[in-house]
């Protein structure tokens, strides 16, 4: 996709009514723009057509069946990660490609949509967060974690630079956030020259090193110990 590869939550609703999907994750709910009137969606509607996605004719375009193909491979995932604004939900038929919605950070409410491999995702959160991730010459492949205190860790984090990560496994059928099977929540950060990995439900905070973040990263994207590519 080259123009219509960002929508917005409306857009994307749209065109899920082409699977009769109602709810897309990390979407605002849908009920949200119903309670504003059958205004916005003509105007949406009309957005979709300038886009090329659907035809003058009110037909569903080559590029519109990508799309809509892309956006049912997303909602029937039964896992999704959330690393800070980017959202993956995964492709059963394939399992080293994802497909993601990120929220643009320039435009307000308005998502990029696309497939990705799962190497590249790793490569793009390197890049992102190179001291994290193990870009530094002098990174080891050591699986190093231990407990360590908040009072170690220091109290004023507000202008850290925070890995978010969110997992979702959404075949659990105990879905309760008190279920590390189902739900997940890591802050990842530095603090004092240390690497901290910080449980959110758990409320517990463990020093980690680069190559535990990175492995821990690589086995929820499903990419296999042989695939890994550390440095």
């Amino acid at each position: 996709m080259k123009e219509t590869e960002y929508f917005t939550a409306l857009e994307l609703f749209l065109l899920c009514d082409a699977f009769e999907g109602k709810l897309l994750f990390g979407l605002p709910s849908r009920d949200s723009f119903d309670v504003l009137g059958e205004v916005i969606y003509k105007e949406a509607f009309e957005r979709l057509i300038k886009k090329g996605i659907i035809s003058h004719e009110h037909q569903i375009t080559n590029e519109g069946a990508f799309v809509i193909s892309m956006l049912e491979d997303y909602y029937s995932s039964d896992k999704y990660i959330r690393i800070n604004q980017f959202m993956l939900g995964f492709n059963e038929r394939d399992p080293t490609q994802v497909v993601f919605l990120s929220e643009r950070e320039e435009y307000e409410e308005q998502y990029d949509l696309g497939v990705m491999s799962t190497n590249v995702v790793m490569e793009t959160i390197k890049e992102r967060f190179p001291t994290m991730l193990g870009n530094q010459q002098d990174a080891t492949e050591d699986l190093f974690k231990e407990p360590i205190s908040k009072k170690e860790v220091g109290e004023h984090l507000d202008d850290v630079d925070l890995l978010n990560i969110e997992i979702f496994n959404i075949k659990e059928k105990l879905r309760n956030i008190n279920n590390a099977a189902f739900y997940k929540q890591l802050l990842i950060f530095e603090s004092k020259g240390k690497l901290i990995m910080a449980d959110v439900v758990k409320k517990i905070y463990e020093r980690v090193s680069p190559y535990y973040i990175y492995s821990m990263l690589a086995k929820e994207l499903g990419i296999k110990g042989e695939e890994l590519q550390w440095k």
